[in-house]
């Protein structure tokens, strides 16, 4: 937000006497949404949009299960392999039906190999994606039919576990084929909202679609977000009645206020899918040795680490965030420090090292994890006498160089896509596989993640769940430092919706009630 326009704001607020508008939701996010076009979805912020735009064939449920939603009767063949969704009469918001070819059309380009899907890799179960998406066959021919206006048939390269709740991510969301050239910058709806307008992209305005075919469960009429790049301001503007909702994933709180704003708020936690951890270079040594990557977690103090730098978060003692680990509660992270010293003196034996040289940790800008690894820093030379420098980065430059492996430690985050610890497991599979930041290759996890492909199982997935959890303590190609709540503030005439275990919030399921 400009300081001209904020300066406007207080006067606006200091001269007038303010009454909140009836039926109206007020957000903030920290930047514009990269995207409008789901089948691009890489952010909170832009599949937030997308949710409030757009319906798909499911909707994500707080269990962590889906439920119908443009889809009305699923039909599931004995083996698993074809599904086919019965949709329901529904309109996108010029008025034209909304049609299976709609969803045949969204996913043949999601595995065209000029198309830029960052999350391409998902399609993977449908037949004929990996085809076509390194070029060995046309998009056309992906196995997603449309029998008529109302009948989608899927077929899926083997049984997937995973898939229903796949269909309730953003990615997997339908366009209006019946367009040419579907506009992205006022684009046509089939949600609970459609766009009606937006300013140089900070902000943007959405209200109710009539053509929703559940319009009458939306008592919301109108949400207006702006684009407020710092976060005190942001409070601000939510403490002077600007602002009826605030917080995590959309804008994080400001760090420095939280003292006093757990005095005088009331400050909501939403667990989500979600953690920050240290990721190893195992294409680089010192870090090839196990000794090493052992002792530099176990004199990484979590408690201490997350207290200063972090307040709200939750210590990780698991890999995976607790709604998705099935792992009981004891720490595969302990900090022991003493026996850090022992593992860094048998990793140099092993290594012929006398001494350490210095390590460099890479991270993005931002105040949190500027802090983060400051404190990384003087803990590991405090308890392990290990020079850390300090690399920080553009957050496209740093992605890009996680992507490139070209980094020793790097401080990064992951987001589960879905509700099911598959959608952070499967990065590990291969050492190629382009999440796999650490280039980890354990030919024991690559045998366990094949039994998890094709397990329906409740019980022995989540036994094989917890064997490729203590895989991955036990081998460190990351050190998880903390999961993720999404520390929020909402003014009393805000009655919450659902939020689903992946932190995202349904906001078409709030409303406001007149103050």
């Amino acid at each position: 937000m400009s300081f001209c326009r904020f300066l406007f704001l207080l006067c606006l607020v200091s001269c007038t006497s303010f009454s909140p508008p009836p039926k109206t939701l007020r957000l903030a996010f920290q930047k514009e949404p990269a995207t409008l076009d789901p089948g691009k979805s890489c952010d909170f912020l832009s599949s937030t949009i997308h949710c409030l735009l757009y319906e798909g064939l499911t909707r994500a449920l707080p269990d962590g299960n889906v439920e119908p939603a443009l889809a009305e009767r699923i039909d599931i063949s004995e083996d698993r392999s074809c599904y086919i969704f019965f949709l329901r009469d529904a309109y996108w918001s010029d008025g034209h039906p909304v049609v299976a070819s709609d969803f045949v059309a969204a996913w043949r380009r999601l595995v065209d190999p000029s198309f830029p899907c960052p999350f391409s890799y998902l399609t993977l179960p449908l037949r004929g994606a990996a085809s076509s998406l390194c070029g060995e066959q046309p998009p056309s021919l992906l196995s997603v039919e449309a029998r008529g206006e109302k009948e989608l048939v899927v077929f899926l390269e083997k049984p997937t576990p995973w898939f229903l709740s796949l269909t309730a991510f953003p990615l997997f969301l339908p366009i209006p084929s019946h367009l040419e050239t579907p506009s992205w910058s006022t684009p046509l709806s089939n949600g609970p909202f459609q766009l009606l307008s937006s300013r140089s992209r900070d902000s943007f305005i959405l209200q109710k679609n009539p053509h929703f075919w559940n319009a009458s469960s939306i008592a919301l009429e109108r949400i207006e977000i702006s684009v407020i790049q710092d976060e005190a301001t942001a409070l601000h503007l939510f403490e002077q009645g600007e602002l009826d909702w605030l917080g995590a994933p959309l804008i994080s709180l400001p760090l420095d206020a939280m003292p006093s704003l757990e005095k005088r708020e009331h400050i909501e936690k939403i667990p989500m899918l979600a953690s920050t951890f240290l990721c190893f270079n195992m294409q680089n040594s010192p870090l090839l040795n196990l000794s090493i990557r052992k002792a530099l977690s176990l004199a990484v103090n979590r408690e201490e680490l997350v207290f200063t730098n972090a307040p709200g978060q939750q210590v990780a003692l698991t890999p995976l965030p607790p709604s998705l680990s099935s792992l009981p509660p004891t720490p595969l992270f302990p900090f022991v420090p003493e026996e850090a010293k022992e593992l860094l003196q048998q990793g140099l034996k092993e290594l012929s090292l006398e001494k350490l040289p210095p390590l460099t940790l890479s991270y993005r800008s931002g105040q949190v994890e500027k802090r983060l690894a400051q404190t990384l820093q003087r803990q590991w030379q405090e308890r392990l006498g290990i020079t850390l420098l300090l690399e920080e980065r553009d957050p496209k430059w740093h992605l890009e160089m996680l992507h490139s492996r070209n980094y020793e430690i790097a401080l990064t985050s992951w987001i589960a896509p879905f509700d099911d610890p598959i959608s952070l497991l499967e990065r590990y599979r291969s050492p190629l596989c382009p999440k796999n930041f650490s280039a980890w290759d354990s030919k024991e996890y690559q045998n366990l993640f094949q039994e998890l492909e094709k397990s329906f199982s409740k019980e022995e997935r989540k036994m094989l769940f917890d064997q490729a959890e203590r895989l991955i303590a036990a081998d460190l190609p990351i050190a998880p430092l903390y999961h993720w709540n999404s520390l929020t503030l909402a003014k009393p005439r805000v009655e919450m919706g659902i939020v689903t275990p992946s932190g995202g919030i349904r906001f078409e399921t709030f409303s406001v009630t007149p103050e």
